[in-house]
């Protein structure tokens, strides 16, 4: 008996919600256009998305070994440097030149350009490097072809 009545109670819900009402208001109404206009202060809509708040980059590091604070002359001759010392602080001093990752190409650093030609003769080699404008060092000294001069000139006389 129950599922019985429950079919016809299913049946009549159906029935019930597939029949129409008849409405005895109109579905579209008249309209009546004014001749006099109206200003209206809409404000438009900024088309400029707002950017999403975006996060710093993160970047974590293990260091294998403790960096120690060495001067950059004895940092492959000392007993005990390792890579590590001089990942850390290879970007502490000024080169003409970096390698550019992926393909490892020299890339300006504080060149301005790459060298010109090089002249060479039978003592010497010569070209001739343009240097960043407004280069300064920590202390605020100008970074000059006299600093590229002293730090080639002393790699030179010690064979660094």
């Amino acid at each position: 008996m129950r599922p019985l009545l429950c079919s016809l109670m299913l049946a009549a819900f159906l029935l019930t919600a597939c029949t129409t009402t008849a409405t005895t208001e109109p579905i579209m109404t008249p309209v009546q256009f004014s001749t006099t206009t109206v200003p209206v202060n809409t404000p438009v809509p900024s088309l400029v998305p707002t950017p999403s708040p975006q996060r710093a980059p993160l970047l974590r590091i293990a260091v294998l070994g403790e960096p120690s604070t060495t001067n950059v002359w004895a940092i492959f001759d000392e007993t005990g440097q390792d890579y590590w010392t001089v990942a850390s602080q290879s970007d502490y001093w000024p080169r003409l030149y970096q390698l550019a990752p992926p393909s490892l190409l020299p890339q300006p650093a504080t060149a301005r350009e790459g060298p010109s030609p090089f002249n060479c003769d039978t003592i010497s080699c010569t070209a001739t490097v343009n240097l960043q404008s407004n280069l300064r060092w920590t202390d605020g000294s100008p970074f000059s072809a006299h600093d590229v001069a002293f730090t080639i000139n002393t790699a030179l006389q010690f064979r660094l």
